[in-house]
């Protein structure tokens, strides 16, 4: 939210979360010659919240089969007897880990991106 008058400018940011229930109380102190000349402008946050909620929702499921992934490579490596294509299946599975990994720290770097942008 950004406050304006005819004498200077303040921008202020309301939270992200805000509980069920309750109640979040927040201000910007702005002076001005003429009080009429106070306007406030939202910011078209509408958009920036959907576009975090749908990163938030990716790096959990991205999350989630990791750690399925994890358990799989986990279950195979100690495996006795050990399969004929173990060697394989550690492979594939080892390449399911990394591009994962790449994928959650691009997704979360993403949604800082947005975060920080105003």
């Amino acid at each position: 939210i950004t406050v304006s008058s005819d004498l200077e400018s303040k921008t202020t940011q309301l939270s992200d979360k805000i509980s069920p229930n309750s109640c979040l109380i927040s201000g910007a102190k702005i002076s001005a010659s003429d009080p009429k000349t106070i306007q406030i402008k939202y910011e078209d946050s509408g958009a920036k919240s959907q576009q975090i909620d749908d990163l938030d929702k990716k790096l959990e499921e991205l999350n989630k089969t990791f750690q399925e992934e994890k358990k799989s490579l986990d279950e195979l490596v100690n495996l006795n007897p050990r399969p004929a294509d173990f060697t394989q299946k550690v492979d594939e599975i080892s390449q399911n880990i990394i591009k994962l990994r790449q994928d959650i720290l691009y997704t979360k770097s993403l949604k800082y991106k947005i975060l920080s942008t105003q």
